[in-house]
């Protein structure tokens, strides 16, 4: 058995690093995630107020990207913070795990 090699990982307070991408991907292809597209369609609230029911279906059925106001862009960002921050966490804590199944293991050796 290969004792595995700890790879560094980013802290906590690690500043979130911005989305760059350089081929297309299946994330950056998307202007609004679809939780908060979902989201925004079910409550009305991705078109301004302007629009009618129709004019809505027929901008949803050609698939028009719209601007995204401030407050939709500051959740978006938010959320995608608070999952990597979770996402961080997790590996810390398999690491953890893994550390301690290993330790575990040569004490039994």
């Amino acid at each position: 058995i290969v004792p595995s090699i700890p790879r560094p990982t980013l802290s906590l307070d690690a500043p979130i690093q911005p989305r760059t991408y350089l081929s297309p991907s299946n994330t950056s292809r998307k202007d609004i995630p679809k939780y908060f597209a979902r989201k925004a369609h079910s409550q009305g609230s991705i078109f301004p107020d302007p629009y009618c029911e129709d004019e809505k279906d027929e901008l949803l059925e050609e698939n028009i990207t719209t601007t995204l106001d401030s407050k939709l862009k500051h959740q978006i960002e938010e959320k995608r913070r608070r999952n990597t921050l979770s996402a961080r966490k997790s590996r810390q804590r398999r690491i953890q795990h893994l550390q301690e199944l290993e330790r575990q293991r040569d004490d039994l050796q």
